[in-house]
């Protein structure tokens, strides 16, 4: 048990050096260029590569895409043959313009005149864009429906359509077998865009797979057809050409199965569906039937499928059995409650502003004011036997406000120069339990993609009749008829009563424990009354520091306590706990995310040059993880360290053999083993990396790390790793451990349950609170144990 404890804290040691060695790559700004040496070339940095004639693409771009191709560090390796690097360059040069719609780009890459770097001369020639898509021979084939279907983005195989509403517009979403949503799939022929020259030549067996595709999903599976493209050198755009030399049968329902049917019969359903076998089935069916199984308000859930082989067409629903059947007609209850989901949802189309306060349990309400234009979440808490205020949220096309009562700054974002887009879902229905009444959802969601012609926030009403017509099952709600209008109030708080027009659905004013108001200028007075509430606020968030500064306000006492009462446990929650890591995040605990994020937000450009994989299929997601991981630490591994030491030696060669590319590392892992320099941590570096991959040869250098393991030659070690535990981010990081005491550390490991990051963190803790003349002996003598017993088990 000991040992394999001790092996464990080993690996954590040993794997926290390669760890900070990888972090710190992120943080580099310039290069060192490695001698040359009798093995090979020498590596240049990427910005002795110059450029001339390039317009599309800045060479910040084009440089950038070079580092994220594993051909490029092969070709730059100092093992390799120096003159494969220029023409390396060339071919990822050429298959980035050619991916970018430049079909006769001309590039050529020599030496510079110092003999020092590369000048890479650029003729782009003209861009050529997808255009005209022609059909030929089509009979009973609807041309317009396939056109839209190979240009407009569509739904991915195995996902179904669902429904919400938008500016009063009911719009399609499509969703996952769990109800995720899905994001659409590009169109197969992207009109106006780059032709992607490469893959059009190279994939010509996968465009016709896609049109196949689209022609199966329009009802001719079975349609023989003629693929090919033309280019207009005159228009510069490319033609796509489809001849249907024979449209087939057209695909027909065979059986229609109903799943899961117990309150509803099979007859009354496909009555209601007006489906029957021998019909056509295209994809649009399915988004038809169930357009009518949502609107219908009797099911919860609602799914359609078809399985082409067979013909079968499967709709599985859950049914609520409180509610009619779907062969009865809604009573004027049932009606008049779709009418005013319908009327809510119009609410923004028509220029009116919902606001609506919910007593959702004796300790706390919400009070939620939305509009086209945003939303203002507030929420007030019951205390000693009065409402105070509790957290307050807000939402528009110029900021992202958030403020908690008690606390002395607020969160202000903003939301002006996002290139992204901010999609708010309300949900306002029934509650699926029969115990309660209401059902009020709330969240949004920060997209990184938006079309140029779609505004920066959307607000998505996602009520569904269903939530809606479940109110009149509800045991606890009254309900009486008066004057062509329908009111409702609970029986547990018969002074709210809800007025709701049976002809157009409207909604009356009401007071109470569900309080509901409908104007013109909610929005706006609600937006004032948050902003002079907060005026004198400061900002808490920081762009320098944007992940920092946002989880520290959420760790502060005022919104821990006010999370907790909304929670409504009856333990008091754990506000030390949450200090001390607030301690450490005010600290700089979480530099390196804020610095990389602060990079992203800092780095727009207009364009984007990218340099295709020669058709690789990574697989699983775990292999696309190490696939990215490796090229970001490559893309800045000669930023940090001198090319001349083994840290970028080791962790160069370690990547290229994540990546598959190791042919020199073998050659180089033998450099290093008669290297003097290379003392206990990098020949213990070199163990590990052996050990992952399974190599014998790792026995031999966990000897050579032991007989090196003195205090000497580990501070010598240690002193080659300064350019990376030097870095501005990393020494914050680290040393944010010192913000707390021993004993706070030990609170907060109680509910760590990895025991190598407690190993980790009691190691990191005891050498930044050791006085600086100390460090030195005392990081030697912390490591020292666990290295040695994992440097044996390697032995053994």
């Amino acid at each position: 048990m000991f040992r394999s404890v001790v092996c464990e804290r080993a690996m954590v040691l040993i794997a926290m050096m390669i760890a900070v060695m990888i972090a710190a790559l992120t943080q580099g700004t310039s290069g060192r260029v490695r001698a040359a040496d009798d093995g090979g070339g020498q590596p240049i940095r990427l910005s002795e590569i110059q450029f001339q004639g390039n317009q599309t693409f800045s060479t910040t771009e084009l440089r950038k895409a070079l580092r994220g191709r594993t051909e490029f560090w092969i070709a730059n390796h100092p093992k390799n043959d120096p003159d494969a690097l220029p023409g390396t360059l060339v071919e990822l040069l050429r298959r980035g313009y050619r991916n970018a719609g430049f079909r006769n780009v001309f590039l050529d890459v020599t030496r510079g005149d110092d003999g020092q770097g590369l000048q890479c001369l650029i003729d782009e020639g003209d861009r050529y864009r997808y255009g005209d898509l022609q059909i030929k021979h089509a009979v009973s084939v609807d041309r317009q429906r396939l056109t839209e279907r190979l240009t407009k983005p569509f739904a991915k195989a195995g996902t179904f359509p669902s429904f919400i509403s938008v500016a009063g517009e009911t719009v399609t979403q499509w969703v996952t077998e769990s109800g995720e949503p899905s994001d659409l799939v590009n169109p197969v022929w992207q009109q106006g865009e780059g032709v992607r020259f490469d893959s059009l030549e190279r994939s010509h067996d996968g465009l016709v797979k896609q049109v196949k595709l689209a022609l199966t999903e329009i009802g001719f599976p079975a349609a023989e057809i003629n693929v090919s493209t033309e280019i207009d050198d005159d228009t510069q755009t490319v033609a796509l050409i489809i001849d249907l030399i024979d449209e087939g049968e057209p695909s027909r329902i065979q059986s229609i199965v109903f799943e899961s049917l117990t309150h509803n019969s099979e007859q009354a359903m496909l009555d209601y569906l007006q489906i029957a076998s021998g019909e056509i089935y295209r994809q649009e069916t399915q988004h038809r039937l169930t357009s009518l199984l949502w609107q219908s308000g009797r099911f919860s859930k609602s799914r359609v499928a078809y399985d082409a082989a067979s013909g079968t067409l499967t709709v599985d629903v859950t049914e609520s059995e409180a509610l009619p059947t779907i062969d009865q007609p809604l009573d004027v209850v049932g009606s008049t409650l779709l009418r005013a989901r319908q009327w809510l949802a119009d609410c923004y189309r028509r220029g009116d502003d919902v606001q609506f306060e919910i007593l959702v349990d004796d300790k706390w309400k919400v009070q939620a004011t939305a509009s086209l234009q945003g939303i203002v979440l507030q929420t007030q808490l019951k205390r000693d036997g009065d409402w105070v205020a509790g957290m307050q949220l807000l939402i528009d096309q110029k900021q992202l406000l958030i403020s908690a009562s008690g606390h002395t700054d607020k969160l202000l974002l903003r939301t002006r120069n996002l290139d992204g887009q901010v999609r708010i879902s309300t949900l306002l229905g029934a509650a699926e339990d029969p115990e309660r009444t209401y059902r009020f959802n709330f969240h949004g969601k920060l997209s990184s993609d938006r079309e140029a012609d779609e505004p920066q926030l959307v607000h998505q009403w996602i009520a569904t009749p269903h939530d809606w017509l479940l109110f009149s099952t509800k045991q606890q709600l009254r309900h009486r008829l008066e004057d062509d209008s329908l009111q409702f109030w609970d029986q547990r708080h018969p002074d709210t009563r809800i007025r709701i027009d049976c002809d157009s659905g409207a909604i009356g004013e009401c007071q109470g424990a569900m309080a509901l108001r409908i104007g013109s200028d909610l929005f706006r007075q609600a937006t004032q009354d948050v902003q002079q509430s907060t005026a004198d606020k400061p900002d808490a968030y920081s762009l320098d520091h944007p992940v920092s500064s946002l989880v520290s306000y959420f760790l502060s006492g005022p919104v821990i306590q006010q999370v907790h009462d909304h929670l409504g446990s009856d333990q008091p929650p754990p506000i030390d706990h949450y200090r001390s890591l607030k301690k450490l995040v005010d600290q700089g605990l979480l530099a390196l995310p804020d610095a990389v994020l602060a990079s992203i937000i800092n780095d727009q450009q207009e364009q984007s040059f990218s340099i295709p994989l020669d058709s690789v299929n990574l697989g699983s997601w775990q292999a696309l993880l190490v696939d990215y991981g490796a090229k970001l630490v490559l893309q800045q591994a000669s930023l940090v360290f001198p090319q001349e030491e083994w840290p970028i030696q080791i962790i160069r060669e370690g990547c290229l053999v994540a990546l598959k590319r190791g042919q020199f590392s073998g050659q180089v892992i033998a450099e290093l083993a008669v290297d003097p320099d290379v003392g206990p941590i990098g020949n213990a570096a070199i163990a590990f990396l052996l050990d992952l991959i399974g190599q014998d040869a790792k026995r031999a250098f966990a000897a050579r790390a032991l007989e090196k393991l003195t205090p000497e030659a580990f501070q010598q070690d240690c002193a080659t790793l300064l350019p990376a535990t030097g870095h501005q981010s990393i020494q914050q990081t680290v040393a944010s451990l010192s913000a707390i005491d021993r004993d706070e550390l030990e609170g907060l490991l109680i509910r760590v349950k990895d025991g190598r990051l407690k190993g980790l963190l009691r190691i990191a803790h005891t050498y930044v609170t050791t006085d600086d003349s100390k460090r030195s002996g005392t990081l030697y003598q912390l490591c020292e144990p666990p290295l040695r017993s994992y440097l044996e088990s390697l032995l053994r």
